[in-house]
């Protein structure tokens, strides 16, 4: 069992290829993501790793008959650490780009367990620099172009070299939806604390100000009875005596289909009109609203974890 291969059916990572030989493949990602940064954006990158599972659970070693061990005895490759049972991690790579640093961090799961249970597409995160400053995440990047990354943003620690990265709250995503039909009275298209929208669980969300025009809009909004809130997109159709006269999505958040993690109870939304439809046209003489509402929360669970990225590779394009 010296060379691991026993492990094979046990340990694997989300970046495995099928009847690839070997058991972790995620340098790959670390070693691409510096050619997925978007200047001005993000770096894209996503995580599916994980699933809950208890130490108790066992599997059959392979060449040894009857035998079995804990998951908590089969170790993770080198440089990973241990974030559950099933999930480790481990920094890649970091890079700089428009004031900002990203970090990706890459992770691997058991063999044979569920990719979707725990997850690290979002959380809090600490950054040590060589000087003693403690730094603390903006943001947290996710892809479906590299499965099994994510990309922790923090703000630049400029020549202060990197000591220890730290995992101290983990996020788990929390949908909900609601709508709500509100009259108005048409003027000019704009109106102020528009709509307060139930999304259960004690949690609202209210409209706080609508722009609508020929082409798009904007809705700013804030959430209550959310601690962290999270990332909200609003959809808005325009009536008059029951007929459409426009209708609008969220038009941010949908370049390379990245998803951006942090914490916030209110936000603006930037709104675009959809063409067709047979829709009449101007929304100035509309009589009610119909608000739909998609959030998605974010729940928090304590962690701590920590990487030492002394000699983690920093480049800046």
């Amino acid at each position: 069992m010296a060379d691991g291969t026993g492990f094979s059916e046990i340990l694997r990572s989300p970046l495995d290829e099928p009847g690839r030989p070997g058991v972790w493949w995620p340098v790959l990602a670390g070693m691409i993501v510096g050619g997925l940064v978007v200047v001005g954006g993000y770096t894209v990158a996503r995580s599916d790793a994980g699933a809950a599972a208890s130490t108790s659970s066992t599997a059959t070693v392979a060449g040894q008959s009857g035998a079995t061990t804990g998951l908590g005895d089969v170790p993770f490759p080198p440089g990973y650490e241990t974030v559950s049972d099933v999930v480790a991690a481990r920094p890649e790579y970091a890079i700089k780009v428009g004031g900002e640093l990203f970090v990706a961090v890459a992770t691997v799961i058991r063999r044979g367990f569920d990719a979707s249970g725990v997850t690290l597409d979002g959380g809090s995160w600490t950054l040590e620099t060589g000087t003693g400053e403690l730094l603390t995440s903006t943001a947290v990047v996710s892809d479906p172009l590299l499965p099994g990354v994510v990309s922790v943003v923090f703000p630049d620690p400029g020549d202060a070299g990197l000591e220890r990265l730290r995992l101290i709250e983990r996020w788990e995503p929390d949908g909900r939806e609601g709508s709500e039909t509100v009259a108005v009275d048409g003027a000019a298209g704009e109106w102020d604390e528009l709509a307060s929208v139930d999304l259960g669980g004690g949690v609202t969300l209210e409209v706080t100000r609508l722009e609508l025009t020929e082409r798009g809009g904007i809705a700013e909004w804030s959430l209550t009875g959310s601690p962290l809130g999270g990332d909200v997109a609003v959809f808005v159709t325009a009536r008059r005596e029951g007929q459409d006269l426009g209708s609008y999505f969220s038009s941010t958040g949908f370049f390379l289909q990245r998803r951006v993690v942090r914490p916030a109870t209110e936000g603006v939304v930037v709104l675009t009109r959809a063409e067709g439809g047979g829709e009449l046209g101007d929304v100035a003489v509309a009589t009610d609203l119909l608000v739909e509402v998609s959030a998605t929360l974010l729940t928090s669970f304590p962690a701590d974890v920590a990487f030492d990225v002394t000699g983690l590779v920093v480049a800046t394009p």
